[in-house]
C-alpha cells in the first residue's frame, strides 16, 4: 500500500454525499412503502397485481437509467439531467398523495423516468469530481456506497414510520421532500471539476481488453457472493429467528446490515490514507471467500450452527464492502469522460448476467447446498488465478 499525501477531500465531497444521502433515502423509502400502499383499502389491489406492478417498476428502472445516462452524456449534461430527473421524481412521489389508481400509474411513470435521469448522472457527476484525485477514487466511491446504504437505512425507517403512524400520504410526502432537498443541493452548488477544463491527473486510459477482463472478474466474484448468500441467508432464514440481540442488531436490519456500515467506515478511513490498486482489492476479496466456503462446507447451515454462520456472514459483509467501490471506480478510471455516465449505467450487466447463469445452473442450492458451494469454490479459485495473471501482466506492461 502507498501512503496518500498529496490528495485530499474538499467541500464538494460533503455537498455531493449529502445529496446522495437524501436521494437514496427517498428512493428506498418510496420503494419500501409502495407495496403496502397498493394493497390498502383505498387502492385495494390484490397481492398478484401488486407484485406484478412492483416487478415492472424494478425492471423499467434499469432501462430508464440507460436512457437517462445517454441523455446525460450526449444531450443534456449531468447537471441538467439531474435537475429534470429530481423534479420528475418528486412529482411522482407527490402523485401518490392522491389515493386513486390513475395517480398510481402517473406517479410510477414520473418517478421511474425521473430516477432514470437522476441516479446514473448523480453517480457520474460524483465520480468526475475525483478525476484530478485518482488515488482517492476508491475511497470516494466507498463513501458513496456508505452514504447510499445509510440513506436507505434511514429512508425505510422514516417513510415506514410516517406511513404506519399518520398514513401513507405522509410517507410519500417525505420521499418527495427528500428528493427536492437532494435536487436543490445540485442546483445551488458547482464543484471544481465542472468549473475548470484542467484536470490535474487525468484518468489512466486502459485497453478494451483490461476493461472486459475487469468486468469478467467482477461477474465471477458476484456469482461467488450470490452462492454464499444463498447458503447463509436463505438456508438459515437470514438468522431471523435468532434471539441473540447482538446478532440480530448486526445482521437483521432493513436494507443494510449494521455490520456492513461499520466496515464501510473502516475502509473509508483506510482508503483515504493508503492507496491500493483496484485489482488487488478484488483479489483480496475473492481470496477471502475461499475460507467462507470451507466454513459452510464443514458446518452445515441446516444444523443451526450460529457461530460459524455468523463468522461467514461477517466475512461476506467484509468482502462486499471491500469490493463495493471497485466497479464504479474501475469504470471511472478507464472509460473516457464523455462516455462515463453511459458506461456506469451499463455496469450492472456483467453482474446480472453472471447471476442469471449461476441461478440457472445451480437452481437446486436450496436442497443441495454442497453442490453450489463446489461451484462457488471452483469459480473463486479460477478468478483468483486469473487475477494473479492479470496483475502480473499489468505490472510487466508498466515496467516497459
Amino acid at each position: 500500500m502507498e501512503r496518500i499525501l498529496d490528495q485530499h477531500y474538499d467541500r464538494a465531497t460533503l455537498i455531493n454525499t449529502t445529496s446522495i444521502l437524501f436521494e437514496r433515502a427517498a428512493y428506498y423509502g418510496f420503494r419500501a412503502i409502495i407495496v403496502l400502499f397498493l394493497m390498502e383499502e383505498t387502492i385495494n389491489m390484490t397481492l398478484t397485481e401488486t407484485i406484478e406492478i412492483y416487478s415492472w417498476f424494478m425492471i423499467v428502472n434499469f432501462f430508464t437509467s440507460i436512457i437517462g445516462a445517454l441523455l446525460g452524456d450526449f444531450v443534456l449534461g449531468n447537471r441538467v439531467s439531474m435537475l429534470i430527473g429530481g423534479l420528475l421524481q418528486a412529482a411522482g412521489a407527490f402523485a401518490f398523495c392522491f389515493p386513486a389508481v390513475s395517480s398510481v400509474y402517473i406517479g410510477l411513470a414520473l418517478f421511474t423516468i425521473g430516477g432514470g435521469l437522476y441516479s446514473p448522472n448523480l453517480i457520474a457527476y460524483f465520480g468526475k469530481s475525483y478525476l484530478h484525485r485518482m488515488k482517492l477514487l476508491d475511497s470516494a466511491y466507498t463513501i458513496y456506497h456508505f452514504t447510499s446504504n445509510l440513506g436507505a437505512f434511514f429512508g425505510v425507517l422514516l417513510t415506514g414510520y410516517l406511513g404506519e403512524k399518520f398514513g401513507w400520504t405522509f410517507g410519500f410526502l417525505a420521499a418527495g421532500v427528500l428528493i427536492l432537498m437532494s435536487t436543490c443541493i445540485v442546483i445551488f452548488t458547482k464543484p471544481k471539476e465542472e468549473t475548470s477544463e484542467i484536470i490535474q491527473d487525468k484518468p489512466q486510459r486502459g485497453t478494451v481488453r483490461l476493461i472486459l477482463l475487469g468486468l469478467l472478474f467482477v461477474g465471477m466474484y458476484s456469482a461467488v457472493i450470490f452462492l454464499l448468500q444463498m447458503n447463509t441467508y436463505t438456508n438459515t432464514h437470514g438468522l431471523s429467528e435468532v434471539s441473540n440481540p447482538v446478532v440480530s442488531f448486526l445482521f437483521n436490519t432493513p436494507e443494510t446490515p449494521i455490520i456492513s456500515l461499520i466496515f464501510y467506515l473502516v475502509f473509508v478511513f483506510l482508503w483515504s490514507r493508503y492507496y491500493t490498486p483496484q485489482l488487488a482489492k478484488l483479489l483480496l476479496a475473492l481470496t477471502l471467500t475461499i475460507p467462507v466456503i470451507g466454513i459452510l462446507m464443514v458446518f452445515s447451515p441446516f444444523e443451526g450452527n450460529l457461530l460459524p454462520i455468523a463468522i461467514a456472514l461477517v466475512f461476506i459483509s467484509l468482502c462486499e464492502v471491500l469490493t463495493a467501490p471497485f466497479l464504479y471506480s474501475f469504470i471511472t478510471k478507464h472509460v473516457k469522460r464523455k462516455y462515463l455516465t453511459t458506461a456506469l449505467s451499463l455496469s450492472f450487466l456483467p453482474v446480472s448476467l453472471s447471476l442469471f447463469i449461476v441461478n440457472f445452473s445451480t437452481h437446486d442450492y436450496f436442497v443441495a447446498p454442497i453442490k453450489s458451494l463446489i461451484v462457488a469454490i471452483v469459480v473463486a479459485v479460477a478468478a483468483v488465478i486469473g487475477l494473479l495473471f492479470l496483475i502480473k501482466w499489468q505490472h510487466n506492461k508498466a515496467r516497459r
